[in-house]
């Protein structure tokens, strides 16, 4: 009776699968999300409140390793799939395959199960999906000193990038539930849109002095593009007041390139002036 098993103890299917499913990006995100409870069990037993500071410590890097590694996984899966082609795998038919001109002396990546763990319609399918390879056998081998320095490298990265992430959470959690601090971020919220009504208000009356004082039609319209300008930026400071009263009344913080758009709103502005008053 035949069988689609492989030596392996598997199905040609079932190593198909098990080779295309990727790694769980739920499971990754949760365990990423509970990182910051470690951090915050490590805190709480150096202040003597919680167990065993080492302890807690080897749970983080063992929580860490286990990220990275998966992650890891993931690039080199996604990095085998861009790279795949039919023409780098072992094939139980040399004759159809040199009748097509593909190279069977190509070993496929490591990772992947090779072409005798694939039963023969796997392997006839993969033979037959085209007949023009898609990389050198230079570029199939995997494993090069480029390959693990480029590896070593992401790895530190990873690493580096979840604690510091990690960190600035736990950080940013202790400072938003101490109540001065976010009292000191309303204050700071309005001493900067009063900074923003003084600076419009200088300009409008910049603007209104410039006109009533000095004779001339280039002056006068110097005066209003001065006028226009602080009411841009009061109108500008005031969106960006509420904006961030209520983010902060969400416990939210906001990042805004509103300082680039200003600074954008008066350099047209003073370009436009410039050019009408020697155009007039």
């Amino acid at each position: 009776m035949d069988s689609d098993e492989a030596p392996g103890g598997k199905t040609g299917r079932e190593t198909s699968a098990t080779v295309s499913e990727p790694s769980t990006s739920g499971r990754l995100d949760d365990r990423v999300a509970s990182l910051p409870d470690l951090f915050l069990q490590r805190d709480g037993a150096v202040s003597g409140l919680g167990e065993d500071p080492e302890f807690v410590e080897c749970q983080i890097e063992e929580r860490l390793d286990e990220l990275v590694e998966e992650r890891l996984s993931s690039l080199r899966l996604e990095e085998q799939r861009e790279n795949f082609s039919p023409a780098e795998f072992d094939t139980p038919y040399p004759a159809e395959n040199a009748e097509l001109g593909i190279d069977t002396s190509v070993k496929q990546l490591s990772g992947i199960a090779s072409g005798p763990e694939l039963d023969a319609s796997s392997s006839r399918a993969l033979a037959t999906v085209s007949a023009t390879p898609t990389r050198s056998a230079s570029a199939a081998v995997p494993l090069t000193q480029h390959h693990s320095h480029r590896e070593a490298a992401l790895r530190h990265r990873l690493r580096w990038f979840l604690r510091e992430d990690a960190e600035q959470h736990v950080r940013w959690t202790a400072m938003r539930a101490d109540p001065s601090f976010v009292l000191e971020d309303f204050r700071a919220n309005d001493r900067t849109f009063m900074s923003w009504v003084r600076t419009s208000l200088r300009l409008v009356l910049t603007g209104a002095v410039v006109g009533r004082l000095l004779a001339g039609r280039s002056v006068i319209v110097l005066g209003v593009m001065y006028a226009v300008a602080g009411m841009i930026i009061v109108i500008a400071g005031i969106v960006r007041f509420y904006r961030w009263q209520n983010a902060l009344h969400a416990k939210q913080y906001l990042y805004e390139p509103l300082a680039q758009l200003l600074l954008f709103a008066l350099g047209t502005t003073t370009a436009v002036t410039a050019m009408v008053t020697t155009w007039l």
